[in-house]
């Protein structure tokens, strides 16, 4: 039996969701990925149609052909990147119209014209909201540490939102 929650979080190393990794799992429900996650492999998501949000951190870079398609229960898709992840063919293959995908602000024009992204039609921005608010940071001289959005720190930032401490000063800024 297949579980219905899988929380790849714990496997923060994990790179690479491999071909058909979860193809036809149609009891899972939830995802949560870990921080290192670059490649979505070919059909790994296909058939899951108790899946009904797919989530994309910000490191992924390429997902594969038929990733997520059929997947029937789908309601909304989060794609943190901000550069659009090469997708491959047919990755979004029979999802409703009606799937909402959600990328970060600024990004919608790209993702819409991205070749496999443009199949999907109802995009809106992300809602990243943060208790950080209005903060200068004025020691510019301080080497920066960087965070993600769930406060782990960051050695290599990609692409994407992070927390930026310089000396003690804190700002939110996008890397693109």
């Amino acid at each position: 039996m297949r579980s219905e929650s899988v929380h790849l979080k714990r496997w923060n190393l994990t790179t690479t969701i491999n071909e058909h990794a979860f193809y036809g799992c149609g009891s899972l429900k939830k995802l949560t990925f870990g921080n290192a996650l670059t490649t979505i492999g070919k059909a790994s998501f296909s058939k899951c149609t108790s899946l009904t949000e797919f989530t994309i951190p910000a490191t992924v870079t390429s997902i594969g052909n038929f990733a997520i398609q059929y997947n029937t229960g789908l309601k909304a898709i989060y794609s943190y990147p901000t550069v659009p992840p090469t997708a491959g063919y047919n990755a979004f293959n029979s999802l409703s119209e009606d799937v909402v995908v959600y990328v970060p602000s600024g990004t919608i024009e790209d993702y819409a014209a991205a070749a496999e992204w443009k199949t999907l039609l109802n995009y809106k921005e992300l809602d990243v909201t943060s208790a950080i608010k209005d903060i200068e940071a004025d020691d510019q001289s301080k080497e920066p540490v960087y965070y993600n959005l769930r406060g782990e720190e960051v050695k290599n930032p990609d692409a994407g939102i992070y927390i930026v401490r310089r000396g003690s000063k804190l700002s939110k800024e996008l890397i693109r």
